[in-house]
């Protein structure tokens, strides 16, 4: 018993591959000629559906390009929202925290209320070894998802790699898109980050 109750206390969560708190930020550089930069803002928590969900601003150049609402349950991260009027009816789950030794996958079919396309996705995650973030060996988690996005034919195909650091976040990623005979591959790592502790 003594040995369960010590295994329970010291699992690994999602929360702790993805640890969002307000004002923590990610910077990314793409690998291209062009080296566009990137930044993940932690900005607010909100209520939804009884839960508490962040939100994070992705800035670049100053801009933001995009927004969406995240939380942590268990072993699971989830998007639940990218418009918090229009919320999932499902939460997507983005990656699961297998047991040392074993892997976790999972899968997701639902039409998105923002804009009515119908995502449907297969995704597997495996605990890898240590890797140095800034310096820091961290534990890391490889996460690999394979999706289908779109109402009608041709439907958006998009295959993504990420990499995250256990107290740290994402430490990069690798997304292929492709409708047709069209591909555009974008690899992001992070440069720099900013954790900032819960409040008590």
């Amino acid at each position: 018993m003594l040995s369960l109750i010590t295994g329970l206390a010291f699992a690994t969560t999602a929360a702790d591959f993805m640890p969002l708190t307000i004002n923590s930020k990610w910077t990314y550089e793409e690998k291209s000629k062009s080296k566009i930069k990137t930044v993940d803002t932690v900005m607010s928590t909100h209520q939804l559906n009884d839960r508490q969900v962040f939100l994070m601003e992705t800035t670049s150049m100053g801009d933001s390009i995009g927004k969406a609402y995240y939380f942590s349950d268990g072993d699971t991260f989830y998007m639940a929202a990218s418009d918090l009027d229009k919320p999932f009816a499902n939460p997507m789950p983005l990656f699961k925290v297998p047991a040392p030794g074993k892997t976790a996958d999972w899968d997701y079919s639902e039409r998105q209320p923002h804009n009515e396309n119908k995502v449907s996705l297969h995704g597997y995650a495996r605990l890898a070894g240590s890797k140095k973030v800034n310096g820091v060996s961290v534990e890391t988690l490889i996460v690999h998802v394979e999706a289908l996005v779109g109402s009608t034919a041709p439907y958006q195909q998009i295959i993504q790699d990420y990499t995250y650091g256990k107290g740290v976040g994402l430490i990069e990623s690798k997304t292929v898109s492709q409708i047709g005979k069209v591909k555009h591959e974008t690899t992001l790592k992070l440069t720099t980050y900013q954790l900032v502790p819960p409040k008590e």
